[in-house]
């Protein structure tokens, strides 16, 4: 699980910042066409990732006093996948 969680996050960070050097390379400041204005509209963010794996905890009363705090974040592998289509625009009609 934490693999396919590392992939999905560089996955996303390779992906994003391969659209925003596109965004901002001179050859496509003259852009007119709208579809690729969508394809390069990604966010101007930077990814930094965060690895929550009590399991890897050597002490166990930590691991049972962080892994027993309540909390309602869920994470999952869809959900993940499932931000990254709202983040990369689908190129529609290629």
């Amino acid at each position: 699980m934490l693999a396919d969680v590392s992939l999905l996050s560089l996955i996303i960070f390779v992906t994003l910042k391969s659209m925003r050097t596109l965004r901002q390379s001179k050859l496509f400041a003259a852009n007119t066409d709208p579809t690729l204005a969508k394809i390069v509209n990604t966010p101007d963010i930077d990814l930094h990732t965060v690895n929550v794996a009590f399991n890897l905890l050597e002490d166990k009363s930590e691991y049972e006093y962080l892994n027993g705090l309540p909390t309602s974040f869920v994470l999952t592998l869809m959900t993940a996948a499932s931000c990254l289509e709202k983040l990369v625009p689908k190129v529609v009609g290629s």
